[in-house]
C-alpha cells in the first residue's frame, strides 16, 4: 500500500523520516537506498502488538498544506501491510491516487519494490 512519508535532512547528517499516517512513527537512513527498508521496519515495530486497524494513506494534497512539513521532501513508499499482522482498512483507488502524484515542487517520488 502506498504511503506518503516526509523526509528531511539537517546538513550532512542522516535522512530523517516522519510517517504521518502512523503517529509517533519515525525512521532514519544514511542513504536514500536504505530508506524503504528502514521505513518498513519502523512501521512494523510501531504496529507490533497493536489491535487498531492499519490506517488508509493520507491525501498528499492535505499534507502539502501542513506547515509542519515545509523544509523536506515527500516520498511515496510501498509499505507491505501484510507484514504488519493487522487488518488493513479498505482503501479506495481515489485514496491511492491522491498520494501517488507529485507536489508543487516536483519532489514526490514513488518507491516501490
Amino acid at each position: 500500500m502506498l504511503y506518503p512519508i516526509y523526509v528531511h535532512q539537517d546538513g550532512a547528517g542522516p535522512l530523517g523520516v516522519t510517517v504521518p499516517d502512523f503517529p509517533g512513527c519515525f525512521s532514519s537512513a544514511a542513504r536514500w537506498d536504505d530508506l524503504k527498508r528502514n521505513v518498513q521496519e519502523a512501521i512494523e515495530v510501531h504496529c507490533e502488538g497493536e489491535d487498531a486497524p492499519i490506517p488508509a494513506p493520507s491525501n498528499l494534497t492535505d499534507l502539502l498544506e501542513d506547515p509542519d512539513y515545509r523544509d523536506g521532501h515527500w516520498v511515496v513508499i510501498d509499505i507491505d501491510v501484510a507484514a504488519l499482522g493487522q487488518k488493513a482498512d479498505i482503501v479506495t483507488a481515489q485514496a491511492l491516487a491522491s498520494c501517488a502524484g507529485s507536489d508543487r515542487f516536483g519532489t514526490v517520488t514513488a518507491m516501490t519494490g
